[in-house]
């Protein structure tokens, strides 16, 4: 057993124990979260581990608690917290992916049908709480009438919006 085990299970144990004393929070989980994110900013990633922590102190006597980890072998633990930052995070940004998916349909179709002239960038792209394809329209015209504009590609120009 690594140094990093002992120190990631002497951790779970702790949260397991709810013990307000433990064990620092394990490098590991980091690396974990950072592996999940990509290259992260270190604020993302301890958002992420804080709210993977809370999860496993929500899920007490549950599967997936910190208890029920501990009772896993070393591999299985590592595997099951990865799979739970996932989750984590899928539930942290999912909302924020569909905006994502969402734009970027708007910018296809724009790209696809004829752009208003460049008038400035709009204050806002949604009317209430949805996408608004004419405000939408108006920034992909924005964005390409640069000098530095990206490639006709809904991705690059979504990521200039």
């Amino acid at each position: 057993m690594s140094a990093a085990t002992v120190g990631f299970r002497s951790f779970l144990a702790a949260v397991a124990e709810r013990r307000s004393h433990g064990p620092d929070i394990p490098r590991v989980l980091y690396t974990l979260a950072r592996q999940v994110l990509g290259s992260a900013d270190l604020d993302i990633v301890q958002a992420l581990v804080a709210d993977m922590l809370l999860d496993l102190l929500e899920r007490r006597g549950q599967a997936g608690s910190a208890d029920q980890l501990l009772l896993l072998e070393d591999r299985a633990v590592v595997r099951a917290i990865r799979r739970r930052i996932v989750q984590v995070r899928a539930r942290q940004f999912g909302s924020k992916s569909k905006a994502v998916k969402s734009l970027r349909a708007h910018v296809r179709a724009s790209l696809q049908g004829e752009l208003p002239p460049a008038e400035g960038l709009p204050v806002a792209l949604t009317v209430g709480d949805r996408l608004c394809s004419k405000l939408v329209r108006q920034a992909v015209a924005q964005v390409l009438a640069k000098a530095d504009a990206p490639a006709r590609e809904p991705r690059a120009v979504a990521g200039r919006l």
